[in-house]
């Protein structure tokens, strides 16, 4: 698209301890290897933090990969996604679907089995 790619993780900026860490090394090396840069940013409210940051940087679209806090986690405090699409503006919001079926109990992607209605868990739980 012949545009900047920047990586963007948004750190909690009330000193709280996060549960997940940031990007994945796959997240890092998919990057390195489309040229783009990672940056770490600091703000109280993820979606409001990647849309003043993306209107600093100028950005024309924002591109949103899956996340992984539950049904259950976004009813209660709502969607990063949705708060992102409504903030954005006139900035293009992309939606990337999930890799695939995520185990309910542990959050890692089922392995599909034959059919598409016939999954097989691959965690021990």
């Amino acid at each position: 698209m012949h545009g900047d790619l920047i990586g963007v993780h948004v750190r909690a900026d009330d000193g709280t301890v996060q549960r997940e860490p940031p990007a994945p090394a796959g997240q890092h090396e998919l990057l390195r290897e489309l040229h783009g840069a990672y940056v770490e940013i600091t703000g109280d409210d993820v979606a409001r933090a990647l849309v003043d940051f993306a209107r600093t940087e100028s950005a024309t679209q924002i591109l949103l990969g899956p996340t992984g806090r539950s049904r259950l986690r976004e009813l209660v405090s709502g969607s990063v996604i949705n708060r992102v699409i409504r903030l954005a503006g006139p900035i293009d919001v992309r939606v990337l679907p999930p890799p695939g079926p995520i185990c309910w109990r542990c959050r890692a992607p089922r392995a599909r089995a034959g059919r598409l209605s016939s999954w097989s868990p691959t965690c021990s739980t």
